[in-house]
């Protein structure tokens, strides 16, 4: 940024094809940086422990609806089959909504970002007796053996071929830390093909 900035500021761009390249490519890395400081932010704030975040009780299959729908045209406009599996009735858990959204959005946009046109993913919610269970799955390239178990930790990527993609690597730790809030577990499912994600949250 500062030496597209410095070319721009001394006059040194041959054209004004090349002035707007360069202020292209600021404005770009300038969205990036804005939007890793929002994720280690909120990272920061979700790993404190003097922070408290309330739970009330409300319906988990409504906001797996909502989570699916803000990003439902994106998936379209690549090609993207996003199939919902979501009970027609309410699936009733205290939870932060937040907090919850966040973990789904993030998984979303990941498995959106990640796979090619005629991709499918699916996001699954199933209410059992004592727990729930989100599924976020694609059947995509996957995540390479090397890294599959360290997937959610912070600045992590699941591929060498993503480092360049403008992603921050936070979003698999945010959704592990908004889950863990919640006493629930994430992971990594270790036999699918494609990459797939479950979220396990007791009902007590």
């Amino acid at each position: 940024m500062q030496g597209y900035a410095e070319v721009l500021r001394l006059g040194m761009e041959q054209s004004e094809e090349q002035r707007q390249k360069y202020a292209n490519r600021i404005h770009t890395k300038a969205r990036f940086i804005a939007s890793l400081v929002d994720d280690l932010f909120e990272l920061t704030k979700l790993e404190s422990t003097e922070l408290s975040y309330e739970r009330k009780i409300g319906d988990l299959a409504e906001l797996c609806r909502t989570a699916a729908a803000d990003l439902y045209d994106s998936f379209e406009r690549k090609g993207i089959t996003l199939d919902i599996r979501i009970p027609e009735s309410p699936v009733m858990l205290s939870y932060h909504e937040g907090l919850m959204h966040r973990a789904l959005s993030n998984l979303l946009t990941n498995a959106l970002k990640y796979n090619k046109e005629g991709a499918h993913v699916w996001l699954e919610l199933e209410a059992c007796d004592e727990d729930i269970l989100l599924t976020v799955g694609d059947d995509g390239p996957g995540i390479s053996d090397p890294v599959r178990e360290t997937v959610f930790e912070p600045f992590v990527r699941g591929d060498q071929a993503r480092r360049s993609d403008g992603g921050s690597g936070l979003c698999l730790a945010i959704a592990r830390s908004s889950v863990e809030r919640h006493a629930g577990q994430i992971w990594l499912d270790p036999e699918a093909e494609g990459t797939v994600v479950h979220i396990r949250l007791t009902k007590t």
